[in-house]
């Protein structure tokens, strides 16, 4: 028998370099995912495409098993009679420059057989999965949590359905969630203000913080890098309705990526004192 002399460290570094993408813009809109997040301060980064970031080929990984999951998981509904519908459905706040999509909308749940609830499908490693067990989506990812009661809110529904697939046992978790329509209520106040405030919020942390440390705004947050330039942090730039900006130089309006060369960053994003 011939072994194949295969180099496995040339092998997996090969896969890793073509795995990963580089140099990832925000998206165009703030996502209702991330009105959760408790750093207002990395979500005026973000908005404002103040940096770019690198997605590693392990990480996108991840995001691919999750796509995957959640078709089985729908299929999992549907086999145990639950009707899965309005898959993608997309949601808009504040001018159309805050976005959503959810996963799905179910009826025929037994714990509210006649009530739609809006479906929220994550996977979990092992660690995170027994937090959740022991604590509830609530405590456990209060990221979802929002994110599941913004959707429903605005769907004017009163529950959700929170199904989590265990990636190392294959466990599922399916919580019922009673939506709290007064804190969807301040989430829309908190997206209004990240969106048309002119103010950056303080840090939530230090250098060593650990929350801090793993953002992807730390360089420009707590290095003081330099921000990304983007017609976006541009001093020259105005925030309009249907999701749009405008230059107040040229009164066109942009694509919000590339900067001209009239290009200069707006002070606020600085901070006062950078603190």
């Amino acid at each position: 028998m011939v072994l194949l002399n295969l180099d496995t460290d040339t092998t997996l570094q090969k896969i890793e370099d073509v795995g990963k993408t580089t140099n990832v813009k925000p998206r165009n809109y703030l996502g209702m995912s991330q009105l959760g997040h408790n750093c207002e301060r990395f979500l005026n980064y973000y908005f404002r495409h103040c940096f770019t970031e690198d997605i590693s080929a392990q990480s996108n990984r991840i995001f691919r098993t999750g796509h995957k999951a959640e078709d089985d998981m729908i299929a999992d509904l549907k086999a145990a009679g639950i009707t899965v519908y309005g898959e993608q459905d997309e949601y808009s706040i504040v001018s159309d420059h805050c976005r959503g999509h959810n996963d799905g909308i179910g009826i025929g749940f037994p714990e509210e057989p006649d009530k739609p609830h809006i479906i929220e499908f994550k996977t979990s490693n092992d660690t995170a999965f027994k937090k959740l067990l022991k604590e509830g989506v609530k405590v456990s990812k209060p990221m979802h949590y929002d994110q599941m009661t913004l959707y429903a809110h605005l769907k004017d529904l009163d529950h959700a359905m929170y199904m989590v697939l265990n990636k190392n046992t294959s466990q599922y978790y399916v919580e019922q969630v009673t939506i709290d329509h007064e804190h969807a209520k301040s989430l829309i106040e908190k997206a209004d203000r990240i969106i048309t405030q002119e103010t950056l919020p303080q840090k939530i942390g230090g250098m060593s913080w650990f929350e801090c440390k793993w953002c992807s705004a730390y360089d420009i947050c707590q290095l003081n890098k330099p921000i990304t330039p983007s017609c976006r942090n541009c001093k020259f730039v105005s925030i309009e309705e249907q999701g749009q900006w405008k230059c107040l130089k040229t009164d066109q309006f942009l694509d919000q990526y590339e900067p001209c060369g009239e290009y200069q960053l707006d002070q606020w994003l600085l901070g006062e004192n950078n603190e």
